[in-house]
């Protein structure tokens, strides 16, 4: 963008009489709006604000009114999706052969990082990790024996019980 010249170029609010500085004051605007606009077009950064969403799992949490759940949130930054599951079982809870949760945002890839932890019942806390199943769905996964991962079950990691929580924090690029 070239320089302003002349007197006549004012910026909005500026002092009524025109005149060179008020020239420069545009064209210093006018300059940081276009950079500010190609940064931003080169590295997108998102809000970052962290927004919930209600994870779809196959996992019967309780039987109705039994108290449990499911929550979610994630936040965008660039291409990068960050987020955390937190769930809690109720009393009728029942866990399928292969657990799934879902990601709010499809992958770029089925790669979806995510770890966290879970207390099953009692105090006893256990590690939990994930393997992706797809662009938009992991596998909630505990280190069994030997460190192999394993579905979470009725007793992975350990007997669960109504009251038993766990979560998983993810994060995963899109396109």
């Amino acid at each position: 963008m070239p320089a302003p010249t002349g007197s006549s170029l004012t910026v909005p609010g500026s002092p009524a009489t025109p005149g060179p500085a008020n020239g420069f004051k545009k064209y210093f605007a006018d300059l940081w709006t276009y950079i500010d606009g190609l940064i931003s077009g080169i590295f997108p950064l998102g809000s970052g604000t962290w927004v919930a969403y209600t994870p779809t799992t196959n996992i019967t949490l309780s039987a109705p009114g039994g108290g449990g759940s499911i929550t979610g949130r994630y936040t965008q930054i660039g291409k990068t999706i960050r987020g955390r599951v937190d769930f809690t079982l109720g009393s009728g809870f029942v866990f399928p052969s292969d657990p799934q949760i879902s990601v709010p945002v499809t992958a770029l890839s089925a790669r979806i990082d995510a770890s966290g932890t879970c207390r099953p019942a009692g105090s006893a806390e256990y590690v939990l990790t994930a393997s992706s199943l797809n662009a938009s769905t992991f596998r909630p996964r505990s280190p069994g024996t030997a460190g192999l991962l394993t579905s979470l079950s009725a007793s992975v990691p350990a007997a669960w019980a109504a009251g038993g929580w766990g979560w998983l924090e993810f994060e995963y690029e899109i396109p």
